[in-house]
């Protein structure tokens, strides 16, 4: 992973606030704060911006909050205010619990495992694919079956379209709402295993 050109430009510049907002890019591009954020912010270091030209004195605001991802973006938007020491390591805090690390095995199986893992987190990703999957199979299926019916007779050709534009909107409404079900009972499958 490398540092932005404009994180580059700010630390030869010696633009703090534009320091800043590239370190909170990084939050944005990377909320686990593991990757992204972690090189920018030692980079500065290491490129003669000091810990202590980076951090601006707290302005007293409440961190005793809990870990959601409603505080965490509260917390973000409010360093682009106020840049302190304590309302960062909050942030971090925070993500370490909403979006935790996860560790990639080295084995055979580390693509499976860490795409496993993405799909654990993200239930509404898993109901949209297999939405759109039972929909695009029954509305190919339900447009092959109208076709079938009466492609054989050339006066219809009208027909044929009507037909295969019916099925392919009845199809989806169904395949919609098998592909909603099927997700929602891999999802509960999912859930399970983990525990």
């Amino acid at each position: 992973m490398t540092v932005s050109e404009n994180l580059k430009k700010a630390i030869e510049e010696k633009n703090i606030v534009a320091v800043r907002d590239c370190l909170l890019a990084c939050i944005v591009i990377d909320p686990s704060m593991s990757k992204s954020f972690k090189i920018s912010f030692q980079y500065c270091l290491d490129n003669g911006i000091a810990e202590t030209e980076l951090y601006e004195v707290h302005d007293n605001g409440n961190l005793d909050i809990e870990a959601t991802k409603e505080n965490f973006s509260l917390l973000c938007g409010q360093l682009r205010t106020n840049f302190s020491k304590e309302r960062l390591e909050k942030v971090k805090e925070i993500a370490s619990v909403i979006y935790p690390i996860i560790e990639e095995n080295k084995s055979e199986n580390s693509g499976k495992i860490s795409a496993l893992s993405w799909f654990d987190r993200h239930p509404e990703v898993r109901l949209i694919i297999a939405s759109s999957v039972g929909a695009l199979v029954l509305g190919i299926a339900g447009g092959c079956v109208f076709k079938k019916d009466i492609s054989n007779i050339d006066k219809e050709i009208k027909m044929v379209q009507k037909g295969v534009a019916f099925g392919i909107g009845f199809g989806s409404v169904v395949g919609a709402a098998l592909g909603t079900t099927a997700g929602i009972v891999i999802n509960k499958f999912l859930k399970k295993k983990q525990e």
